[in-house]
């Protein structure tokens, strides 16, 4: 409440008001709603590395696995990935782009909270792929072929997700 209170006053003392007001503070009930995403990285860093895999298996028990490139990888390797991943942690509101058809990625993302729409341009228009929801990622082809992307990724609610980058992967291949 005193860092929503704060907030406010801060809106308030710099007349931001209406719609914009709204949003402002829509986004901080989602970012203080839960207490633990900030805690999250700062906890993982402090367990030891097997520890480290059994909380990520516990959190994420299907993580990656649902993705081609990772199929025919290793438990341990995907934990590696998810434990690189929950170091960057992303926040999104709704209808921002996280990924735009057509551009350069150097990472991928893990969907952990909330809903992202999965479009292609056709011609004049756009058609949705799929909504994708959490513990699905996406991203990992302009990953791990450096390759432009073939979607445009745009969250559909305030969302939480973790990212894995190109030097991320990079580290966890060396191990």
């Amino acid at each position: 409440d005193n860092q929503i209170n704060a907030v406010g006053s801060f809106m308030a003392h710099n007349n931001i008001d209406g719609e914009l007001r709204d949003h402002i503070f829509d986004y901080f009930d989602f970012r203080y709603a839960n207490p633990y995403v900030d805690f999250e990285k700062r906890f993982l860093d402090e367990l030891p590395l097997e520890m480290q895999y059994r909380v990520i298996h516990k959190l994420f028990p299907k993580a990656l696995s649902s993705s081609n490139l990772f199929k025919n990888t290793t438990d341990a390797f995907i934990s590696q990935c998810v434990i690189h991943m929950a170091r960057n942690p992303v926040r999104t509101v709704p209808g921002q782009v996280i990924a735009a058809e057509g551009t350069t990625g150097a990472e991928m993302y893990l969907l952990k909270q909330g809903n992202v729409q999965v479009t292609v341009s056709d011609s004049s228009k756009i058609v949705v792929i799929s909504v994708l929801e959490p513990g699905q990622c996406f991203g990992e082809l302009s990953l791990w072929m450096e390759a432009r992307r073939t979607a445009t990724v745009t969250s559909l609610d305030f969302c939480h997700l973790y990212m894995l980058t190109r030097n991320d992967l990079e580290l966890v291949l060396k191990s």
